[in-house]
């Protein structure tokens, strides 16, 4: 494997440079959906309440702050993960219901079956009923069955041949 020399243009060093906030845990800067007034009463209390007077109690307080911040996000991240960990799976359940999948084979789906946009799902549906067929095809192949492959397996057909496909020859070629 070749020596890795990182990014040589503007902007992929812009973009590496970004590369350690990812969820944000560890900068220093507030992230977007972070309140910094609630940020700046917390310090102002921890100030009065433990009487603050010199640089040493401002870096306490300073490394508190930093400290719940990057508590704060780690519980986010982990509460967001399980979150969409735990829907996949429900989602997952309820495709394979719909699609007559058996469920214990559902982790073995790539995660693209499962997209919830309506004209993926449709699409996976569509796939799913293409994998169907090819498996019915692969159990029960004859002569006969690719000869009037178009009526009896009209997905498969449409993914391998196309819109317009209708010659004996194309079938006999593909699927022969």
């Amino acid at each position: 494997m070749a020596n890795q020399t990182g990014p040589r243009t503007p902007v992929g060093k812009i973009n590496s440079s970004r590369n350690a906030l990812k969820k944000g845990i560890y900068s220093n800067a507030l992230l977007p959906d972070e309140d910094a007034d609630a940020l700046e009463a917390l310090a102002d209390d921890l100030g009065h309440r433990f009487e603050v007077q010199d640089a040493t109690g401002e870096i306490l307080v300073s490394r508190f702050l930093q400290t719940t911040l990057q508590s704060n996000r780690l519980q986010n991240a982990q509460a967001a993960m399980i979150q969409s960990k735990m829907h996949g799976i429900e989602f997952r359940r309820k495709f394979c219901v719909e699609v007559d999948i058996s469920i214990l084979t559902a982790s073995e789906l790539p995660d693209w079956y499962f997209d919830e946009d309506p004209l993926a799902k449709q699409k996976a549906l569509g796939m799913a009923q293409v994998w169907a067929e090819a498996m019915y095809l692969k159990n029960h192949y004859s002569t006969e069955l690719i000869l009037r492959a178009k009526q009896a397996l009209p997905s498969l057909w449409k993914h391998v041949m196309g819109e317009d496909g209708s010659a004996v020859q194309k079938t006999h070629a593909t699927l022969g």
